[in-house]
């Protein structure tokens, strides 16, 4: 997992795709299972923009953010093919949650595999995530519960140990991530889903396997 802004971009600017284009399935599954009023929403670490775009094609008034302007461009790129009224911008978690025009402004904050490299740093993830989100309303989390086998393989022929990319197989369990949103926020929350799902992958060497992702849907109250 890259650790900074640099090599986010770096990521993203050296290959022509990362990812599948594609919205998250679990994501999919989760929105359309709660059967939300589609309102203002905001995707955390957008990548190239796909669960944004699926959300705007679903009424939602849909917003990403991402540290990599090589990810932002491809984003509104991939809006404007799909003519999906999604917007896009190159910002961090951060600064974005501190602004008085979106704090507290979503009916729907989501975020898939946003992994900290540090585990004191996770409760910080969990609050600015949590001041965004409108009273009475939702955030989704997404995070990996397993290690894909790949990125072990990967890690070995690089000759770097997988903690570096924060894959290490130590993951915040969706209700320890709960817990950390619940500690140091104003308003109390509501846990509406804490589980982990099964679902069937490919890797990169056309291997079929099985990853656990982690599902946290949170309401605030």
């Amino acid at each position: 997992m890259p650790g900074s802004v640099e090599e986010w971009e770096n990521r993203y600017s050296g290959a022509e795709a990362v990812w599948s284009g594609r919205p998250n399935v679990a994501l999919v599954d989760v929105v359309t299972d709660l059967d939300l009023t589609p309102g203002r929403s905001l995707d955390v670490g957008s990548g190239e923009g796909a669960d944004a775009i699926w959300l705007a094609g679903r009424g939602w008034q849909a917003a990403g953010i991402d540290l990599s302007p090589t990810a932002i461009t491809r984003s509104r790129v991939a809006a404007e093919t799909a003519g999906a009224d999604a917007d896009f911008a190159v910002a961090n978690l951060v600064d974005w949650a501190a602004a008085d025009d979106h704090r507290g402004a979503y009916d729907l904050v989501t975020g898939c595999f946003l992994h900290t490299r540090l585990p004191d740093t996770r409760a910080d993830l969990m609050r600015h995530l949590g001041e965004l989100v409108s009273p009475g309303e939702t955030l989704i989390l997404i995070s990996h519960a397993t290690v894909p086998p790949w990125a072990a393989r990967e890690d070995s022929e690089h000759g770097e140990a997988g903690h570096e990319h924060g894959l290490d197989g130590d993951f915040s369990t969706p209700e320890e991530d709960f817990t950390l949103l619940t500690a140091g926020g104003s308003r109390p929350w509501e846990c509406v889903l804490a589980e982990t799902r099964n679902r069937p992958v490919t890797g990169p060497d056309g291997t079929e396997t099985e990853l656990d992702d982690g599902i946290l849907v949170a309401r605030k109250v």
